[in-house]
């Protein structure tokens, strides 16, 4: 919105950047490396842009290569790439499954000669202390969150 309908000369890069990042802040939100990355580059690529033209317009500049790029990623192609690739893994999968049903028959009377092999445990009753210690963590943890008093 800030930058809606402005000439090109009237945008800054770096102001919209700091305004994103004001932004995420305010709601407590976490900067994935890739995206400050991809930011420290568009106020590069825009500065060098504007050294050798001061009115272009990035955005625009940049439109058909985006445009591209998301007709790559999701288009219908995409679509027809991904499906083919999921077909061809789950034959893979298929081919591989007397191989799979094998191995776990094979676990399965494993399992079963342990089991008759040793008697069960009987049952043992836990400490209570580690739950008591757990349940008075997660109140301690809860009542510094909403009061915001350092733990």
């Amino acid at each position: 919105e800030p930058i809606h309908d402005k000439d090109a000369d009237k945008i800054a890069m770096s102001r919209v950047l700091n305004q994103l990042f004001d932004v995420t802040e305010q709601f407590d939100m976490e900067t994935r490396t890739e995206l400050l990355f991809l930011q420290k580059t568009m106020v590069t690529v825009e500065g060098v842009a504007r050294s050798f033209d001061p009115q272009l317009n990035i955005w625009e500049a940049a439109e058909p290569i985006v445009a591209d790029w998301l007709k790559q990623q999701f288009g219908p192609q995409a679509v027809l790439r991904d499906l083919q690739k999921l077909g061809i893994d789950g034959l893979a999968t298929l081919r591989r499954m007397p191989e799979l049903l094998a191995q776990i028959e094979t676990g399965m009377t494993a399992l079963e000669k342990l089991s008759e092999a040793q008697p069960p445990e009987p049952p043992r009753r836990p400490a209570a202390w580690p739950g008591w210690l757990a349940l008075a963590l997660a109140a301690a943890a809860l009542a510094a969150h909403f009061v915001k008093l350092p733990l």
